[in-house]
């Protein structure tokens, strides 16, 4: 399990926030490792939340549009080492936005006209000769 936490407050000389900061983020992975079946080794699946909070120490005056609300993104990966004669195969297949949500990142500037884009689906493949 890992947990990250990132918050960032810088302040102007003038006493005012500096905009174009990222806003408070949580972010929260569960890994777990899955017995080996067969040749299958390595085989992990992860679970991760990221939460990104509105950003609240901008001036809303100074920039073209308000800051984004608050937004949470779901995401899931599985990963495997599947060895060969000399070689070593992994696959992944991750899943980014799972819940598909309609999100705005503070720190886009196509946040003006567009959300960010929903679900993603990744497929790696890589050989470790």
């Amino acid at each position: 399990m890992k947990g990250q936490y990132s918050a960032l407050q810088v302040k102007q000389t003038n006493g005012g926030f500096l905009n174009g900061m990222p806003p408070v983020s949580l972010d929260h992975t569960i890994k777990y490792l899955l017995p080996e079946f067969k040749k299958l080794k390595n085989t992990t699946y992860q679970l991760g939340y990221k939460y990104v909070l509105q950003q609240q120490w901008a001036d809303p005056n100074v920039d073209y549009a308000p800051p984004p609300k608050s937004y949470g993104l779901l995401r899931m990966s599985l990963s495997t080492t599947l060895p060969a004669d000399k070689l070593r195969h992994q696959f992944s297949f991750s899943i980014e936005n799972a819940l598909n949500t309609a999100y705005r990142d503070y720190l886009s500037r196509f946040r003006y006209y567009a959300d960010q884009q929903g679900i993603n689906f990744i497929i790696n493949y890589s050989i470790n000769l």
